[in-house]
């Protein structure tokens, strides 16, 4: 979780400070200001729109549980302070399920989650159409996000470095995906020029 919500923060996604206190092995996430308020978010097509920048973030780290199930008080995001939506629970996010399960096979180079995302829980945010156009604005962040600085923050966070392998091919797999290269611009910024 703590690794996740890294990769989060370093790619500009407001998430809580995860650290891990190796002396006692636990996890400490701190507390995000913010309301519990999906349901009535997902009418706000701008709060939706800034959620939707992260889809491709969401697909790349294998974050199931990204938005949680049930009530307003179960889902893992948040409207902060600022207005904008707030990821509470990298929990599901890489190697392991919501719950602590590993997901084994299912967490691999492949990154399926880009076509299930739009079939299960997640589609409340996503929608059940894919091929939008803000998918794949939101795979630039992914796509320019360097191996060597994949491979540090596995490194630093005691992952081994296969992670970092199945993170790149992962990364890899979306450019391909969306048919975008690394430094590339995106719509938005193409026509603000």
């Amino acid at each position: 979780e703590a690794l996740v919500n890294a990769f989060y923060r370093e790619l500009g996604f407001t998430v809580p400070l995860t650290t891990f206190d190796a002396s006692d092995g636990n996890i400490y996430v701190e507390i995000a200001p913010g309301t519990f308020d999906f349901s009535k978010k997902l009418s706000d097509p701008e709060w939706v729109a800034e959620l939707r920048k992260g889809f491709a973030t969401d697909a790349w780290l294998a974050n199931w549980d990204v938005v949680g199930e049930g009530s307003d008080s179960q889902r893992n995001v948040i409207t902060g302070t600022d207005g904008k939506p707030v990821r509470i629970d990298g929990g599901g996010g890489l190697l392991f399920r919501a719950q602590g399960g590993v997901k084994g096979k299912d967490f691999g180079e492949t990154v399926g989650e880009l076509t299930t995302f739009h079939q299960y829980g997640a589609s409340a945010v996503y929608g059940k159409a894919q091929g939008q156009a803000w998918e794949a604005e939101s795979a630039h962040a992914v796509v320019d996000l360097s191996d060597e600085k994949i491979e540090k923050l596995v490194a630093d966070f005691g992952f081994d470095k296969s992670l970092s392998d199945t993170l790149i091919a992962r990364k890899n797999y979306i450019a391909n995906h969306y048919n975008i290269e690394a430094g590339q611009p995106t719509k938005a910024e193409l026509e603000a020029t």
